[in-house]
């Protein structure tokens, strides 16, 4: 088949010169913001789907490079790109910005993504390149990631709610539990590690009612029940109030860091077969005591801190091996058996009550805090881990990185001296 062709084949239809021409019109015409948009959101629709289907062409068929290059070429040919390139020249020079338009590059030029392609085939043939995961925000609706900048972008109050939850420390003379607490209990299933902060005082305390021992952190000792206002406190979205102090015998007092590697029972055992590296205690200073109980529960393929505690600690590994147990539609999979093809979220109530039924609950609430939204589909955003490409930067790589950077003119030329940004990320 002829790369045209093949081409208006794969590609949605790109709106056509006339049809440009005619929005352009319009706005000409009418001249307000209402019309502007109705225009231009005429114009992107088609022009969104078409880069879709090259990205489609280029990573679903494994086309050449060349026939992809020939479809962008045929797309620019109907005008939707290089019309919209020639207008923004035109407002740039307007607005008295200087651009030497004539010498420049853009990422849709065909010289540019081989030159792309070129440099990412010479570090894989070195093998710096790797596969691994990124913790992103992720749409649901959409099924697709969000930059950080977009998920800032739509915070909403909304109630949710908290756990918190028991871990018995395997071999604890006194049959102690640490306690986490949580805002995400459809994580809780997923749990592969707990973190502490290894410069906090933690607390051996047996409540005086029921007899139970638990580990928390001192300043968050106030944040357990207390027998005496126990419906109060199962109400409340964190912290408690004096009368939990009464509550507790202090049985034992250490620091955070004698805790690390220490063994606990894990919730459920879906993840049964990372035992032997899993389900046990870290430290890391990202553990705040303004909430919770000092204890973090650890999911690492659902929190960007998570995923980092637990890939340093060697409780995953580096690469292409992390379980992740939800998929693109936010639904559990085949591995959480008892919640498979719910949606994560609608699951949060069932999940409490299955740990209720296991006796490690501690109590639960609801707390009402912002919480990002897809700006497009509206739905819940999730923290989630996907596929991503990464470059290995060694020592060696580093060093190489910081002596071209030395000899590259820099305008101003501060920005290449050491402690400022362009210095600072090439030395992390």
């Amino acid at each position: 088949m002829h790369t045209q062709e093949l081409t208006r084949s794969l590609l949605c239809p790109v709106p056509s010169q006339q049809q440009i021409s005619k929005n352009r019109f319009n706005i000409a015409k009418n001249g307000n913001r209402k019309t502007h948009k109705s225009a231009k959101s005429d114009l992107l629709p088609p022009l969104r789907k078409t880069l879709f289907s090259l990205r489609f062409y280029c990573e679903i068929v494994k086309s050449p490079l060349s026939a992809a290059a020939a479809a962008m070429e045929e797309v620019d040919r109907c005008g939707s790109l290089r019309g919209a390139v020639e207008e923004w020249e035109k407002v740039i020079t307007r607005s008295g910005r200087w651009i030497d338009f004539k010498n420049d590059y853009k990422t849709m030029d065909v010289a540019f993504m081989e030159s792309v392609w070129w440099v990412f085939a010479q570090l894989f043939d070195k093998n710096l390149v790797y596969k691994g995961f990124k913790v992103m925000p992720y749409s649901t609706g959409l099924k697709t990631p969000l930059s950080n900048s977009e998920a800032k972008g739509t915070y909403k109050n909304v109630s949710d709610p908290e756990a918190m939850v028991t871990f018995p420390v395997i071999g604890d003379q006194d049959n102690a539990a640490f306690v986490a607490w949580t805002t995400t209990p459809w994580t809780l299933p997923c749990n592969l590690a707990l973190c502490v902060n290894p410069e906090f005082v933690y607390l051996k305390v047996r409540n005086k009612h029921n007899g139970r021992v638990y580990v928390v952190a001192e300043p968050r000792l106030s944040a357990l029940p207390s027998f005496a206002n126990a419906a109060a406190d199962t109400k409340k979205a964190k912290g408690g109030d004096s009368a939990a102090a009464d509550s507790y015998q202090v049985l034992e007092k250490f620091d955070g860091a004698s805790l690390v590697g220490k063994k606990y029972e894990p919730l459920f055992d879906y993840f049964s077969d990372f035992s032997s590296e899993a389900f046990r205690v870290v430290a890391d200073d990202y553990v705040t005591d303004d909430s919770g109980t000092g204890i973090v529960h650890c999911a690492p393929a659902f929190g960007e801190d998570d995923y980092r505690v637990c890939l340093e600690n060697k409780i995953i590994e580096q690469g292409e091996g992390l379980v992740v147990a939800v998929d693109e539609d936010g639904l559990f999979t085949e591995r959480i058996t008892h919640f498979f093809g719910r949606y994560v979220k609608d699951a949060d109530k069932d999940i409490i009550e299955a740990v209720k039924v296991k006796g490690r609950f501690v109590k639960t609430g609801s707390f009402t805090h912002e919480y990002p939204f897809c700006p497009r589909s509206d739905t819940p955003l999730l923290n989630r881990a996907l596929p991503s490409w990464f470059v290995r930067v060694d020592e060696q790589l580093k060093e190489q990185l910081l002596k071209n950077n030395d000899q590259t003119y820099w305008v101003p030329d501060h920005v290449k001296v050491s402690g400022t940004r362009i210095n600072t990320t090439l030395q992390v």
